[in-house]
């Protein structure tokens, strides 16, 4: 028992210690790496996003400077056209360019059923034109607008405004729109690329990109230029905001999240609110599904279990172990108790074992009790166990009266001669014998063997009152 529990306790601790300490670490990776990806999902679509809609704003920037140190003047029409031309030409993901001038003058250029067109506009009585250029003109290099209807295409479009000043004179605006059906477009591929389910919301009850919206925007108006979260067929996105719990691996992390219980699996969003693009934040993230999400966790729990199973097996590897120890042991611990009550007769070798210590022990065991045996021919085992008893005592010298008994076989000699030597021996056997059992009968010592003779003594080591008496009583019984 002390050996399977001290290997046992040390196997679980060291074995435990160890899955412990792995668990934790792996653990930890994976929620690590659960937050990495999220953040890594959200960050490629927010990378994406500003790659796609920064072309436009670089685009408008140009122009503007362009304008502002005088390569082209925004009185020479036929040139604004050529340059603004180029520009579209060359951002194939800007549906449109406008030069609006300080009297509202306008120029704009598209595509158009594969070509490319412009157009002269006079939108000095819109009203909110005139109200975004005052509010944009000294805004900075450029001005993203959000959200606007372009009738000219019947879609929603991105618009970004970019002002163009020389001198400290204001000469003008360039805007350029971006289709929202080509960021639903790059979220398709993403989608397709990675295995995700991206979105892109205008506030939270728009949707501003979706795989889902690739195609004609029917329905669509100025006055309503997106569609709902109840719009698109999309059951689990239109639950994102939904009552759920957040999402602990997210925890100081630049994405937010959390896990809604669905009908027929959790759902769970990770996405991040970003106002680049206008007075309205943009929600961009994906969602996934539990069973997606938790296959590392799954992995991890199928980890600790092959875990818990090897420390069950090697525990009860132990406990035969530990027996195998044990055995020879225990076995020796028994025989021993027999030798101590000078039991011979019940004491059997022990043979060999398989450890060496084990091994040296039983055969030193073995040679011991093969010695006893012969030792207790000659030596009476009463006597032996009386001195065992008395210990220390048993050694000391004193003067005590005691009474001996010598015994002989009357006319030994001639009796030798006329028996053969076995026979001689087995007669003298059976008469030690005899002899030997009435001595110890009245507790009485045998001192030696003289040849036929036998000295026997009562007093000692125990002391008595009755020696001679006793003595008496085994002689008349021998």
């Amino acid at each position: 028992m002390v050996l399977t529990a001290g290997f046992g306790l040390l196997l679980l601790t060291a074995v435990g210690s160890v899955m412990w300490i792995s668990l934790e670490a792996a653990t930890r990776n994976t929620f690590d790496l659960l937050r990495r990806t999220a953040e890594l999902t959200v960050d490629s679509i927010a990378a994406q996003l500003d790659q796609h809609l920064g072309a436009a704003a670089r685009q408008s920037e140009y122009l503007a400077a362009r304008v502002a140190e005088g390569a082209v003047e925004s009185a020479d029409p036929e040139r604004m056209v050529e340059i603004m031309l180029g520009a579209l030409a060359a951002t194939p993901q800007v549906n449109g360019i406008a030069f609006i001038d300080p009297e509202l003058d306008t120029l704009r250029v598209g595509r158009k059923e594969g070509l490319l067109v412009w157009l002269r506009s006079d939108w000095s009585e819109r009203a909110e034109i005139a109200a975004m250029i005052e509010r944009i003109r000294d805004a900075g290099p450029h001005t993203w607008l959000g959200i606007v209807w372009v009738g000219d295409f019947q879609e929603a479009h991105v618009a970004i405004v970019a002002p163009a000043h020389r001198n400290g004179v204001y000469l003008g605006s360039f805007s350029s729109v971006v289709s929202v059906r080509a960021l639903s477009g790059f979220l398709d591929r993403l989608d397709r690329d990675f295995g995700t389910h991206s979105f892109i919301l205008h506030g939270r009850d728009q949707v501003l990109a979706h795989p889902s919206l690739i195609g004609a925007a029917e329905g669509l108006s100025e006055q309503k230029p997106l569609h709902g979260l109840d719009e698109i067929g999309d059951p689990v996105l239109g639950d994102i905001w939904a009552p759920g719990f957040p999402l602990a691996i997210l925890e100081n992390s630049t994405v937010k999240g959390q896990a809604v219980e669905g009908p027929d699996d959790e759902q769970i969003y990770l996405y991040r609110e970003i106002d680049d693009y206008g007075r309205v934040p943009w929600t961009i993230g994906v969602y996934f599904f539990g069973r997606e999400v938790n296959a590392e966790l799954r992995r991890l729990v199928f980890a600790l279990g092959a875990g818990g199973v090897v420390l069950a097996l090697s525990l009860l590897a132990v406990f035969f172990f530990g027996r195998a120890i044990a055995r020879p042991i225990v076995r020796l611990a028994e025989r021993s108790r027999a030798i101590r009550e000078l039991d011979l007769s019940s004491a059997r070798p022990l043979g060999g074992s398989l450890f060496r210590e084990i091994d040296d022990a039983s055969a030193a065991y073995d040679s011991m009790l093969s010695g006893l045996r012969w030792f207790e021919i000659y030596v009476p085992k009463s006597l032996v166990l009386r001195l065992m008893r008395l210990g220390e005592d048993a050694v000391r010298s004193e003067q005590r009266a005691i009474t001996v008994m010598f015994t002989d076989i009357a006319d030994f000699s001639g009796l030798s001669e006329r028996y053969p030597p076995a026979e001689l021996v087995d007669l003298l056997n059976r008469h030690f014998g005899l002899l030997l059992e009435k001595i110890e009968a009245e507790d009485g010592t045998v001192d030696k063997f003289i040849g036929d003779s036998v000295m026997a003594f009562w007093g000692a080591p125990e002391a008595r009152l009755d020696h001679a008496e006793a003595t008496c009583r085994a002689a008349l019984a021998i």
